[in-house]
């Protein structure tokens, strides 16, 4: 672990032997407590959370558990047999590929996939990362209140599609 450039502690209250101490600690959590990594692609259109909707018969129901269960199966689907949810810290970073607008011409469809043409419009990223997460909870994590870091693109497509990367820790880093 490296520290990041914006680092602001003020160590001049410490003597040399505790910044020692410190930085050894910072080994033992990298080397006790390795990040792994996982990756995957999801073909298919992503797909926004939309908002859980008021039934006729008073109770409430998600419009969007379906694109949540499709996700989740896939992933479950590509786990090893014995895979048990992450129960430590997870960074996700999330790529959305959108289906490249008809109306674009050939200059337009070749600058979408290049990434220099992207969607600004509605649905927001955060209505595709929810999708996303939801239909992981249990399957690859716990509870999605495990993510310390995220990160969400959109983008166009002739192949739509959803990326995905994890990095996380095994167990919670432990204190002596």
């Amino acid at each position: 672990m490296e520290t990041p450039e914006n680092f602001y502690l003020d160590v001049s209250g410490y003597k040399p032997k505790e910044l020692d101490k410190i930085k050894e600690e910072i080994k033992r959590i990298e080397k006790d407590n390795p990040f792994y990594e996982m990756d995957f692609i999801y073909d298919g259109t992503p797909k926004p959370a939309p908002r859980p909707r008021v039934a006729r018969w008073g109770g409430m129901y998600d419009p969007g558990a379906k694109d949540k269960k499709a996700i989740g199966n896939y992933v479950a689907g590509l786990m090893p047999k014995d895979w048990n949810p992450i129960e430590g810290e997870i960074q996700i970073y999330i790529k959305c590929y959108k289906p490249t607008i008809s109306a674009f011409n050939k200059t337009e469809t070749y600058l979408a996939e290049l990434g220099l043409l992207r969607p600004h419009k509605k649905p927001d990223v955060d209505n595709y990362a929810k999708t996303i997460l939801d239909g992981l909870n249990g399957i690859v994590w716990e509870d999605d209140g495990q993510i310390v870091d995220m990160e969400i693109k959109k983008y166009y497509s002739q192949y739509p599609r959803i990326e995905v990367r994890l990095l996380f820790r095994e167990r919670k880093v432990s204190e002596k």
